[in-house]
């Protein structure tokens, strides 16, 4: 079956100084935030993009949401390539493509009550009607919020409240993809699990499929199947979520799970770590771009880069010496 979402070779750069400043300091005017990045989201599923701040996942996400241009490369949408088009063009294809901002409230027009906020997307498409009370009572409904909200401001919201509030307006054209840009983020744990169990019940109801970017690996354990690990810019891993959980090959997932509350303290998980800041994309290292943090870094690794290597359908790494 054809992908709903289909990225190959993505890449993205941003100018970020003038020519004459990029020669008097012998840097480059442009650094590259995503580099040659693939993968599918298939119909229907729940497929998550991980890595720590500064990763480049959520340029990406951006990027396929038609919100950042690319350098090069293709995203293919429902068949349709969507990094060429204008954004008259883009228009209806953003009908069928939302997304989740990681600010609930700060995305959300302190002017507008939520019964307006709501009403925007049908306002924007030219939907609006008489029937645009009941659309908005069915979207508090579906995202598990009284009617009385529809009267209030966005200042006047919880946290959760107006997480629900985005992803009400998110899903409110009926799209087939839902970019959630840390749908966690900010919100206590228990509120975080509550979203979380709202967004696998939307997937399951409304049969949309997600596309998940996040740091959290709680989050991806909760509700993704597949997922791909970036770290500045390329993706180091990807495969099921289970098999990654249970024996990553690339010591940057694995370092990113030991990070994460795991049942077993005596875990090897749990003791590996990383040190040392992210390299500045200005200046990437040499051989394999995570060998200045790795803690089974070889001689092999500061000078030569590591090859994709597939380990099966939907799985590869990046890594001269796998863990597993």
């Amino acid at each position: 079956m054809t992908p709903l979402l289909s990225v190959r070779d993505l890449k993205i750069r941003y100018q970020v100084r003038g020519a004459l400043a990029a020669a008097l300091t012998g840097e480059s005017a442009e650094i590259e935030a995503v580099s040659g990045v693939s993968f599918d989201v298939a119909r229907g599923e729940t497929f998550a993009i991980v890595g720590e701040s500064g990763s480049g996942k959520t340029t990406l996400a951006r990027t396929i949401a038609g919100l950042v241009r690319s350098h090069s490369g293709s995203v293919l949408f429902e068949g349709q390539e969507l990094t060429r088009r204008r954004p008259a063009e883009l228009k209806e294809m953003r009908r069928q493509m939302a997304i989740i901002f990681q600010d609930p409230v700060g995305s959300l027009s302190p002017r507008l009550r939520v019964r307006s906020i709501l009403a925007e997307p049908f306002r924007v498409h030219g939907l609006a009607g008489k029937a645009m009370p009941r659309q908005i009572d069915r979207l508090l409904d579906l995202v598990g919020l009284p009617k009385e909200i529809a009267g209030r401001y966005p200042h006047q919201l919880s946290g959760g409240q107006a997480r629900r509030i985005n992803v009400a307006r998110a899903i409110a054209l009926e799209p087939k993809l839902l970019i959630a840009d840390e749908p966690t983020a900010g919100l206590d744990v228990s509120v975080q699990g509550e979203i979380l169990n709202l967004l696998n019940e939307l997937r399951e109801r409304l049969g949309i499929s997600m596309l998940i970017i996040t740091h959290n690996l709680h989050v991806v354990r909760h509700i993704a199947g597949r997922m791909v690990i970036m770290y500045l810019g390329r993706i180091v891993e990807a495969g099921p979520t289970a098999r990654l959980f249970s024996a990553p090959r690339h010591p940057y997932t694995a370092a990113l799970l030991s990070a994460s509350p795991r049942p077993d303290p005596d875990a090897m998980l749990q003791r590996l770590e990383i040190s040392g800041e992210i390299p500045s994309l200005f200046r990437r290292p040499t051989g394999c771009e995570f060998h200045t943090r790795c803690p089974f870094v070889r001689e092999k690794c500061r000078f030569e880069p590591p090859t994709l290597t597939v380990a099966g359908p939907g799985e590869f790494f990046t890594c001269h010496f796998p863990l597993t």
